[in-house]
């Protein structure tokens, strides 16, 4: 028996769609869900300030725009 599934997503239509499927099964199965979604270091940080003349992302706002991606996911 299925106990667990996990399911990738992107914030795309598509996986949007995968999650929806995957949380169907889960509630049929009896089973528990998880999310999986990865995200490249290179799209997470910018340069350290002066490193190329920008000011350097803000960690924070980093920190609540991921929060925010990972509670949507989960409703």
């Amino acid at each position: 028996m299925i106990e667990s599934i996990l399911v990738g997503t992107d914030g795309s239509e598509a996986a949007a769609s995968a999650e929806r499927f995957a949380i169907s099964l889960a509630a049929r199965l009896r089973a528990r869900i998880a999310a999986c979604t990865v995200v490249e270091d290179r799209d997470v940080r910018a340069p350290d300030d002066g490193g190329l003349g920008t000011p350097g992302f803000p960690d924070a706002a980093l920190a609540t725009y991921y929060r925010a991606r990972a509670e949507a996911t989960a409703r």
